[in-house]
């Protein structure tokens, strides 16, 4: 059972059945169809609350047949939105819904009838959750525009044709302030220190264009340890409509990148969205504080004075500590690990970044030298920083980083010395050298390499 939320109760209660744990399947196996032809016709349609991926969490499992009415190329995809009540509220998702085997629409011919499954509210199915109307649309994964192909109703443990009667019409108008506001927060541990949250947002207005996100500020180690996670929004071919609600779960502090040693407390949360394109400033909608195995509305602290507005970075704008940089064997070449924290001093605009690491180890080859990049530590295959970067970060608060290099097997020995340069730099403008590293035997210290200093001397 999920602990520590705040709103509308717990979240990842038991499925209703024969037993606490047991899930709850539908089966409708009349094939659906529209008024007009349609490329797929879709039937056979099967749903059952599953468990999550998060502790105690739940999901709805969509499984159905579409039978080809014609050839269709391989980016056509079937989507699906679900609009389901929940106490006074509708409740909506969109999510694709995939091929079972893995192959695009253009392997079938007109007559196949391939098996399709996805997940609708993933982690985030509430047992009070019910009267599903689930529109179907057939879209494209590069080409704009869609056609829908059929609607069926889930209510009662019986999937039906057709709207649900009465439809999970929302009421709501379209609101001139704030499209959307935060109804609840919740927080609760998993078993490998990372943390849960999940957020239920209630939309008042148009957010198509919007990117929402939870923030954590976690005291680790003795740093305001951050990290940043993207809501989901894609909505396309849909809207979400204003009086309907998402919830959305996110795992923050993934032990790949972040490595806590023990339980996460004291984590203050900032739920709040980027209009457009994620080039004005965000916009906070609600915190809340993981503490002590709650969580409870607000800051964890009381707020402190205003911190100085953002400039463009400089050499100043951060602090880089904790650095690692560690050789990892495989069978025949050798990758090094990079692995640092950045602390923000000076606020930074939303154009700065972390730019190229340049590489230069010394070993059994030789010198060799690579140049890569680093990026948050839960998304260390990016090679940049993106919108959850640097410039979401007040002055104080951390964000660890991570990246490889020689990623091209080029090293076949672990290095006696490496020396490392991170950079940074102002959208398209010239990297400048932020600060360098020395590893030799294993041990990192600030500064070049005392041979690299002799030979800048010589």
């Amino acid at each position: 059972m999920r602990a520590g939320f705040v709103g509308l109760g717990l979240l990842g209660v038991a499925c209703t059945g024969a037993g606490g744990d047991s899930v709850e399947e539908a089966r409708g196996g009349a094939p659906a169809t529209a008024s007009e032809p349609v490329p797929l016709t879709l039937g056979d349609f099967a749903l059952a609350v599953v468990p999550g991926a998060l502790t105690g969490s739940r999901s709805l499992q969509l499984e159905m047949t579409a039978r080809l009415n014609e050839l269709l190329d391989a980016s056509m995809v079937v989507r699906a939105k679900p609009v389901c009540r929940r106490g006074a509220k509708l409740v909506t998702d969109m999510q694709p819904i995939d091929l079972v085997e893995i192959k695009n629409m253009d392997a079938y011919g007109i007559g196949d009838t391939p098996r399709l499954r996805g997940l609708l509210f993933a982690d985030v199915w509430t047992a009070d959750m019910a009267g599903c109307q689930i529109d179907f649309q057939l879209a494209s994964r590069v080409r704009t525009g869609a056609t829908a192909l059929t609607t069926i109703c889930w209510k009662d443990g019986a999937v039906t044709t057709g709207a649900c009667d009465p439809p999970p019409a929302p009421a709501g108008a379209p609101s001139a302030s704030e499209p959307i506001s935060v109804a609840e927060v919740g927080a609760a541990p998993e078993a490998d220190n990372t943390l849960a949250v999940t957020v239920e947002l209630d939309i008042h207005g148009d957010v198509h264009e919007d990117s929402f996100f939870v923030k954590s500020v976690c005291p680790v180690d003795g740093v305001a340890l951050v990290d940043l996670r993207h809501l989901r929004n894609h909505q396309s071919p849909f809207r979400f409509l204003a009086g309907e609600s998402l919830r959305r779960a996110a795992r923050l502090y993934w032990p790949e990148g972040f490595g806590v040693a023990g339980p996460l407390d004291g984590c203050e949360l900032t739920v709040g969205r980027w209009p457009g394109r994620q080039l004005e400033a965000p916009i906070e909608l609600a915190r809340a504080c993981w503490k002590g195995g709650a969580t409870v509305k607000g800051a964890c602290a009381p707020t402190t004075a205003a911190p100085p507005p953002a400039t463009p970075i400089g050499a100043n704008s951060v602090k880089l500590s904790n650095v690692l940089i560690a050789g990892k064997p495989f069978a025949d070449f050798v990758l090094l690990d990079l692995r640092a924290d950045v602390t923000i001093v000076e606020p930074v605009t939303w154009d700065s970044n972390l730019d190229e690491v340049k590489i230069k180890c010394n070993g059994p080859a030789g010198v060799q030298e690579d140049t890569t990049y680093v990026g948050p530590a839960n998304r260390s295959t990016e090679r940049t920083f993106d919108s959850a970067g640097l410039h979401s970060l007040a002055p104080g608060e951390t964000s660890r980083v991570g990246g490889e290099g020689f990623n091209m097997r080029q090293m076949k020995a672990v290095p006696e010395t490496c020396e490392v340069t991170f950079t940074a730099s102002v959208l398209q403008g010239e990297p400048f050298e932020l600060a360098r590293f020395c590893m030799r035997n294993a041990e990192v210290k600030p500064g070049a390499c005392p041979e690299e200093q002799e030979r800048k001397r010589r």
